[in-house]
């Protein structure tokens, strides 16, 4: 399992290459089939597709970049069979604009996120695509290597990745500069309607 976000209005979605290797056969928590268009392993991307008419679809961040501090949020669909199936949102900062060694195809967030926010979207204090939420660190390796448990250490694949592989899809997405002007309660509220639960049943 885990989560993606519709990018066209032609219904293609965007998630984790992880969420979708290996399985046969992809559907949405409310029983739409998806195909897989294509895959990126070295960058965790997958792009599928849903036929149907997506009612609304994500809007990506143009103009200038996120800086680190900016304010961020992450929804997806977490822990499915524990936590609400309607989707959770968490916010938190831009820590860094690179991952772990210095990985320029990742950014860091404090943003907490669980098992199934994988290829949920990253947004910024508008509420525009600036990721794909990938990975949190490992906090039980890296408590037994250096005795001490990291906190709030969480991964997403970076803009520039995201645009550029979809870029090379040829997929039509939309794009606005940001003012962060936008209220938390209404990103997650928009966040909702262009995210899916992604289950894997093959």
């Amino acid at each position: 399992f885990g989560s993606g976000f519709i990018v066209s209005k032609q219904g293609y979605v965007l998630t984790n290459n992880h969420v979708v290797e290996g399985c046969r056969k992809l559907v949405t928590s409310d029983g739409r089939t998806l195909t897989v268009v294509d895959r990126r392993p070295l960058v965790d991307l997958a792009l599928l597709k849903v036929d149907a008419t997506p009612p609304n679809i994500a809007i990506f961040r143009s103009g200038p970049p996120p800086k680190a501090g900016d304010t961020v949020f992450a929804f997806g669909f977490p822990l499915p069979d524990i936590l609400s199936s309607e989707g959770n949102i968490s916010t938190g900062i831009l820590s860094a604009t690179s991952g772990v060694n210095n990985n320029v195809q990742l950014v860091q967030i404090s943003a907490p996120v669980q098992p199934g926010n994988s290829g949920g979207p990253l947004l910024d204090s508008d509420g525009h695509i600036i990721g794909v939420v990938v990975a949190k660190l490992d906090s039980l390796a890296i408590a037994r290597l250096t005795g001490d448990m990291p906190q709030n250490i969480n991964f997403a694949v970076h803009w520039a990745e995201v645009k550029a592989f979809l870029d090379e899809e040829k997929v039509e997405y939309l794009s606005a500069p940001s003012t962060g002007q936008v209220k938390a309660s209404l990103i997650a509220d928009r966040a909702k309607q262009f995210s899916v639960r992604i289950e894997c049943t093959e």
